[in-house]
């Protein structure tokens, strides 16, 4: 893959994908997963829970986990999720969510609740490298109809700071952007010469400047910012109470492989529109089905933010796909959401309106694991 970001590389991605089968329906699931020896076996442990029960209590089944699930290491905290929260019964969430909105007939988003609206605008990432090679791919994206882009940053302020004039030189005035240390800054002082360059560079939102735990640290930031402060990994449920409390954010992140189960990622929503706080859509997902996911919940709350979970294929194919050190067409799906004109349309179809192609799955997997007769 080649992606950069903070202090971290990307070359290759470990995920988990969940098929639960109903009568002769299919409900499916998938969760990013940076440990995977260890998830693997969390996942193998907790599936014969599932065999034999009734899928439309979903939360219910969750429940039924053991209480002694292996976490996160805590220094994985700023790339992944973090260590409260269980990834796998989210992938294990989202094929339930599946095949329960199809057994009715509806779809994913009206499963969760009330779809807002169909159409979204994509809010593609800017990963790092050389600050003309970002400025450059700026332009691609621009040039594409993007409106909204997000810029990964590295924790060193001057290099940050030249990253961000250049691609708001390339983006122009109209296009709005949002960055994204991913908690590579230490401190407040090391962070001010940042937050002076975004100031005088309108940058609409500056996410995570600071590793979890660091809520007094975000809510100085916020205070010093001309933008809105967005926080992600720290926003999980039900500690997003806590950072809602210290006033330490203007915007929520709902990130996949952050929310543990989707409910949990509806109950984060909820407790941001009671304290008159906006919610957006991260992204993570890798092969598509996770992906689908986010973007219909992406349809229920992400009422005015884009959606930044566009699936990897739009950076396969899309305007930016040189950047990249793709091996293969990275998607399981036959036909994934992709960008057009800057937007995402969202499926009304039942379920997540994806269709696995099976042979694609059948190429990257490296491990399966079956369990027959759940109901």
């Amino acid at each position: 893959m080649g992606v950069s970001y903070a202090k971290h590389n990307l070359t290759d991605a470990s995920v988990l994908v969940v098929e639960l089968t109903i009568g002769d329906l299919t409900g499916w699931g998938e969760v990013f997963c940076p440990q995977p020896d260890v998830l693997w076996n969390w996942a193998v442990r907790v599936a014969p829970l599932l065999v034999g029960q009734d899928a439309t209590e979903r939360d219910a089944l969750l429940d039924k986990f053991p209480p002694d699930r292996p976490k996160m290491r805590a220094e994985d905290c700023s790339v992944y999720c973090h260590p409260d929260v269980d990834p796998v019964a989210e992938a294990y969430s989202i094929a339930l969510h599946d095949a329960v909105s199809r057994r009715r007939g509806i779809s994913f988003g009206a499963l969760l609740g009330s779809v807002q609206r169909r159409i979204i605008p994509g809010m593609p990432v800017i990963t790092l490298g050389a600050p003309e090679e970002m400025a450059a791919a700026a332009q691609a994206w621009s040039a594409a109809g993007i409106r909204f882009l997000k810029i990964k940053l590295h924790g060193e302020a001057t290099r940050d700071c030249a990253i961000v004039e250049a691609v708001r030189a390339a983006a122009g005035d109209t296009i709005s952007l949002q960055v994204d240390a991913n908690g590579a800054y230490s401190d407040l002082a090391s962070a001010l010469p940042l937050i002076a360059m975004l100031n005088r560079h309108h940058i609409d939102i500056v996410e995570d400047l600071f590793d979890v735990g660091n809520l007094e640290l975000c809510r100085s930031a916020r205070q010093r910012l001309d933008g809105r402060y967005m926080v992600d990994k720290d926003a999980h449920w039900p500690h997003v109470e806590n950072v809602i409390a210290a006033g330490a954010a203007d915007l929520i992140n709902q990130h996949p492989h952050n929310q543990g189960r989707m409910s949990y990622a509806l109950n984060i929503a909820e407790s941001a529109r009671r304290a008159g706080i906006e919610t957006a859509i991260g992204s993570s997902g890798i092969l598509g089905v996770q992906s689908a996911a986010f973007q219909h919940l992406a349809s229920v709350i992400g009422l005015s933010r884009p959606c930044e979970d566009i699936g990897m294929m739009s950076y396969y194919d899309g305007p930016v796909g040189n950047r990249y050190n793709f091996t293969q067409r990275p998607t399981i799906l036959r036909e994934p959401v992709r960008l057009t004109a800057g937007t995402l349309q969202i499926s009304s179809a039942p379920g997540l309106g994806i269709e696995v192609d099976r042979d694609a799955l059948d190429r990257l997997t490296l491990r399966q694991m079956a369990c027959d007769g759940v109901s």
